[in-house]
């Protein structure tokens, strides 16, 4: 028998963002384990969780748009594997582009050879036409399922949410999606994700509620206030429409006395980025502690630059208070 053993600690600390006290705070640093759990087992063979993966721009599965125009999109899809067993295996790895209902769209397979405790990543090009792409008021999403074949027979497996989308700011003439303009003002909110009484522990039908409200009630834009919250919150931003944004944990406070502060938002924002680079519905991620003036502009401009390591592709916009930061 296995036992896995979890102790949640709140305690305020200044060396962990957002570090400021909580008694001092206009909202709560709620503790617990209050979203999913999953224990995931695999095998000797397998795809990478993107959180324990060292690779920059990578780690599990990473689907990049590079073009979306009309009924046509090109990805470039990057796959870590790992190979944790005491033996060379030689593999294919498949990758293929999905609707909703399982009809497959686009397919490559690729032969990978990997030393005995080897990690590799591996790049792959596709393209898909005709294919419906993701506009926010026609959200179409698709599946990269990912597998990886041994004598014919897969094994690992899974399947990665996408939808095919591109991003454009132009200037003046404001924003582009797949190359037409998004032709409305975006009317957004702020949100935070507590509620009274449960605190945080807001069940996933919840999170999906809010969003179908504020949709139904013409907000087409989320700034998700000031954590980067649960993921069926993001769920249903990519399933009705719902542009949206990341952030960074921190408000009005900065700690220049202990360097672990700084090197941990920069964790924090390749966090970010691994978690939720796949999602259609992400527009801008904060690269920065929210109202925040003794913040260094510096921090601000590493944290942007990080960002754009962790993804390399176009449609990656960041948004921080420049002006306000030291």
């Amino acid at each position: 028998m296995n036992v896995v053993a979890v102790r949640a600690d709140n305690s305020d600390s200044p060396a962990y963002p957002p570090g400021k006290p909580q008694g001092d705070l206009d909202f709560t640093y709620l503790g617990g384990i209050y979203r999913d759990v999953y224990l995931i087992r695999t095998g000797p063979l397998h795809v990478t969780l993107p959180e324990l993966s060292k690779a920059v721009a990578g780690g599990g599965v990473f689907v990049g748009v590079t073009s979306a125009s009309g009924q046509s999109a090109t990805l470039e899809v990057r796959t870590e594997v790992a190979n944790e067993s005491d033996v060379a295996r030689r593999i294919t790895l498949r990758t293929a582009l999905e609707t909703a209902d399982g009809r497959e769209v686009a397919r490559v397979d690729e032969a990978v050879e990997l030393p005995a405790g080897a990690r590799r990543q591996v790049a792959q090009a596709l393209t898909a036409s005709p294919v419906r792409l993701w506009y926010p008021d026609a959200p179409t999403l698709h599946f990269v399922r990912t597998e990886l074949i041994e004598s014919g027979q897969a094994l690992d497996s899974l399947r990665t949410q996408v939808g095919l989308r591109l991003f454009e700011m132009r200037g003046r003439d404001g924003l582009f999606v797949n190359g037409l303009p998004l032709g409305k003002k975006l009317n957004g909110v702020n949100r935070h994700q507590d509620y009274a009484f449960i605190g945080n522990a807001l069940p996933n039908s919840g999170q999906w509620r809010d969003v179908k409200l504020l949709r139904e009630g013409g907000v087409n834009f989320i700034r998700a206030a000031h954590y980067p919250q649960d993921p069926a919150f993001y769920d249903a931003c990519d399933a009705l429409g719902m542009l949206v944004t990341t952030a960074s944990p921190g408000w009005q406070f900065y700690n220049d006395k202990d360097p672990a502060f700084e090197v941990r938002i920069y964790e924090d924002v390749r966090g970010l980025v691994r978690r939720d680079r796949n999602r259609p519905s992400m527009l801008l991620w904060e690269t920065a502690l929210n109202e925040t003036p003794d913040q260094p502009a510096r921090m601000l401009g590493e944290m942007h630059r990080l960002a754009h390591e962790e993804y390399p592709f176009p449609g990656l916009f960041t948004v921080a208070d420049v002006d306000e930061a030291k």
